[in-house]
Parts: structure tokens; C-alpha cells; sequence
């Protein structure tokens, strides 16, 4: 518990009474008495101390705000105060106010290590975990022997995909702390991951002859990176590729979609608008400018980016499912629908020759506003069961507009065995003496047959 030099004369024994209650745990009661006295004495700045860490302890966030903003108006450069608050906003999930504190509070005391840390931590809630990983290493500078700064500062590593500083870092606080058991679970899937990613590397390096540093090879672990989902480590890859060549268009497409993925939509389009410069025939790039002008909620722009790329490709499948959602946003569902089931019939058969069953699934097309197609729709296709065919369909559309599966009927047609095939299937793994008495059985009820015929004329 901070001291402080302002105390508004309030006796020391009540002050030593209250911080006595709160290290007993008796936070309730803290807050009882350091209610009354901060009645008592409004200008001791040390009673809304406590009372804001009671109520932290308390898990009473409002109050506890009030209590640390009340010593901030006490004292505008109380570091703690601000720490304090940077917390209160991370537990209840504001992490952008955390960060926002937690950055005032450095402002007033630059070497405050668990500043740093808890910065780090709001800004990895934000997604920023470059920054996230700065202010670890920041805290780690100060402090370099906190083993659970260095498996947080190794966890973020690892969310980046940076998987090699990542393993350093998971050493590092295993040196200090071997019982950190669930970091030696993390290090080794790491390394596992790391391993795959480098095995791939190296296939795709030795498969076109070229050198881990060509900008294609740079270009291809960027995508990797982004499919496995660590766009800011796919970033920095398609970057080392453009500084290798800054005309190259497939980079900075590429970089493109990972930075709609990262929500930085602006900047995804100017990498997108730079890479059809270089490649004025570039449809690719032109749908997914379309897709960041839809994210930023700018539909015109989306719908011209999509058209520009149909021009470019007019069976292009992916910029109909694109147009589609972007319609249906505007409130053009009806349209949206046409759209999709044009995507939906243009979109190629092949894999759908080699499998026996011939499936219809009934489906409607649902809005994103949560609007219900009136009418059924049909697709037909072949798969070896129902739910091929379903997840089939879910893969073409997909993209576009959402589905609800109605009916999944098999339309193959029935065949009926013959009577060859039935008394191939009927004698079907019997021996010799099974199939002489089942053939003089059936002769000797054939037999009967007649004579009860004959009986009867």
C-alpha cells in the first residue's frame, strides 16, 4: 500500500487502522471505515488510495475508478493512481482506456516496469502486438529477470509469429522458473510450428531453385504466414520482398489482405491500388480493394473495385460472392441473391466427376441483417454423401451470402439387383455342401409347389 505525504490531518491512527483492515483482507470493511473518514476529510489524498484498491479487491470497478480519479484530482502526477486505473479499465475489458493510462502513467515515470507490462498486456487485447512486444521488452530492460514478464513477452512472439524469439524468450523464463510447466507445453508446440513453417520453406526454396532471401521465396512464407493465421509476421515478410523489388505487384497484394485482416483498411488499399498500377490487369487486386472499401463501409467504391475486376475476368466467381454481400449490405438482398447463384452456376464441376451419388440440396440465401429468402433454391450436384455435397456448396458460396439448408435429397436412381445377382449374393461365401443342400432344398420346394398345383386341378 503507497504512502502518502497528504493526509488532510486525518489521525494517524485511523489511517494505520484502515491499511491494517486491508491487509487482513477485510476489504469491506475497508471500505466502510474509509468511507466515513474520507467524509471526514475529503482533502486526504491517501483514504481514496486505499478505498480505490479495496474496491479493486472488491472486483467494484465504477467505484474503484472514482476512488484513483479522485486522488488524480488531488494529484495530477501520481503515477500509481494511473496504473491503478489502466487496470481497473483492463478487468473490465476497456482495454483501449487501459492502454491510454497505462501511457500516462509512463509518461510520469518512464521506469516503471509493470507499467510496461501492463501496457504490453492491454495492447496484446487491442491486437497490436508489435507495440504489445515493444512495451514487454521495455519492462524487460528494467527488469530483466521477471520470469513472467519473459513468458508473456515469448507468448507474444509466438501470436506474431516471430516462432524463434518466441523459443528464446520461453528459455529464458524456464532458466528462472523450471516449474513453469505450461511454458515448456508452449516452447514445444513452437518449435513444432516453426519446424513446419521452415520444412515448407525450404521445399517451396529447392522445388524453383531459389535462395531463401529472393523475394519470391520472401513472398511465398508471407503467404504462409497469413494462411496460418499470423498476418503481422506475413507483413513483415511481404515487406522484405517489396524492399527487394518494389515493383512487385503479388507482394504488395498480398500484403494487402493481411492488413484487411489486421483492420487496417485504408492502408490495405493503397497497397492494393499500388499493385495494379504496376499490373493494370491485376482482377485480384481490384476485388479486394473492394472487399477493404466494403469493410470500411464504403459501398460505391466496393461495388465499382468489383466490377472493374469482372471487366478484367468476366467468370471471376469470387467478385460475384463479393458484390453479393456487398449489396445485400446496402439492402439489395434480392439482387445479392441473383449475384450469388451466378457465382454458384459459373463456378467449375471437376471435382464433382469422380464420386457416385447424384445429391440436390434445397437451401434460402440469409441477409446479413437477418432477412430470410422467400424462395427455395436448388443446387445439384454428385458426391459421395449429403454432407459432401453441403460442405460443397458452403465452399462455392463462400464469401457471399450466408445459407440455411432446407432439404438434402439423393437423386441417384435405384437399382434393382437382378436374378443373377441375387443368387450370386444368396450363395455368396459357402461351401460345397452348403450350396448341394440349399439347391436340393429349394428343388425339393419347387417340387412341392407342383404337386400342391396338381392336387388342386
Amino acid at each position: 500500500m503507497p504512502d502518502s505525504a497528504i493526509s488532510s490531518n486525518v489521525p494517524q491512527a485511523e489511517v494505520d487502522k484502515l491499511i491494517e483492515l486491508f491487509r487482513q483482507c477485510q476489504f469491506a470493511e475497508t471500505v466502510s471505515l474509509g468511507t466515513d473518514l474520507a467524509r471526514q476529510f475529503p482533502g486526504a489524498l491517501i483514504l481514496y488510495e486505499i478505498l480505490g484498491a479495496a474496491f479493486m479487491s472488491l472486483n467494484i470497478f465504477d467505484e474503484t475508478i472514482k476512488n484513483y480519479q479522485k486522488v488524480l484530482q488531488l494529484n495530477p502526477q501520481h503515477a500509481d493512481a494511473f496504473n491503478n486505473l489502466g487496470m481497473a479499465f483492463y478487468r473490465q475489458g476497456k482495454f483501449t482506456d487501459a492502454v491510454e493510462n497505462y501511457r500516462k502513467t509512463l509518461k510520469i515515470e518512464p521506469n516503471f516496469a509493470d507499467a510496461h507490462y501492463n501496457l504490453g498486456n492491454a495492447l496484446t487485447q487491442t491486437g497490436d502486438l508489435r507495440k504489445a512486444i515493444e512495451s514487454y521488452k521495455a519492462s524487460l530492460t528494467i527488469n530483466p529477470n521477471d520470469a513472467e514478464v519473459l513468458s508473456e513477452t515469448g507468448n507474444a512472439l509466438k501470436e506474431y509469429g516471430k516462432f524463434e524469439q518466441a523459443i528464446e524468450f520461453y528459455k529464458k523464463a524456464l532458466l528462472l522458473d523450471p516449474s513453469l510447466t505450461k511454458i515448456q507445453s508452449l516452447m514445444v508446440n513452437t518449435i513444432q510450428k516453426k519446424n513446419e513453417l521452415d520444412a515448407l520453406v525450404a521445399e517451396y526454396a529447392e522445388a524453383n531453385t531459389l535462395t531463401y532471401n529472393s523475394k519470391e521465396v520472401l513472398n511465398f512464407f508471407g503467404t504462409v504466414l497469413e494462411e496460418k493465421g499470423f498476418p503481422d509476421a506475413a507483413i513483415d515478410s511481404f515487406e522484405k520482398a517489396i524492399e527487394s523489388d518494389n515493383e512487385y505487384s503479388d507482394a504488395l497484394n498480398n500484403m494487402g489482405v493481411s492488413l484487411i485482416h489486421k483492420g487496417e483498411f485504408d492502408t490495405a488499399i493503397n497497397r492494393f491500388h499500388e499493385a495494379i498500377k504496376i499490373n493494370p490487369n491485376y482482377y485480384e487486386a481490384y476485388a479486394n480493394a473492394g472487399i477493404a472499401f466494403r469493410h470500411k463501409g464504403d459501398f460505391q467504391k466496393a461495388l465499382d473495385s468489383f466490377d472493374n475486376a469482372l471487366e478484367l475476368k468476366p467468370e471471376y466467381a469470387k467478385a460475384y460472392l463479393q458484390m453479393g454481400i456487398t449489396l445485400d449490405m446496402q439492402g439489395n438482398f434480392e439482387e445479392a441473391i441473383q449475384i450469388c447463384n451466378k457465382a454458384l452456376s459459373m463456378q467449375t464441376t471437376a471435382e464433382e466427376t469422380a464420386v457416385e451419388k447424384k445429391i440436390r440440396i434445397s437451401f434460402i440465401y440469409i441477409s446479413s441483417r437477418g432477412l430470410m429468402d422467400q424462395k427455395i433454391n436448388w443446387y445439384d450436384t454428385t458426391a459421395s454423401c449429403g454432407n459432401s455435397a453441403i460442405e460443397m456448396l458452403k465452399n462455392k458460396l463462400d464469401g457471399g451470402l450466408q445459407i440455411r439448408v432446407r432439404k438434402v435429397e439423393d437423386l441417384s436412381p435405384v437399382l434393382k439387383p437382378s436374378i443373377e445377382l441375387k443368387i450370386k449374393e444368396k450363395f455368396k461365401n459357402k461351401n460345397r455342401l452348403q450350396i448341394f443342400l440349399l439347391t436340393f432344398g429349394g428343388i425339393l420346394v419347387f417340387l412341392g409347389t407342383i404337386a400342391k398345383l396338381l392336387t388342386r386341378l
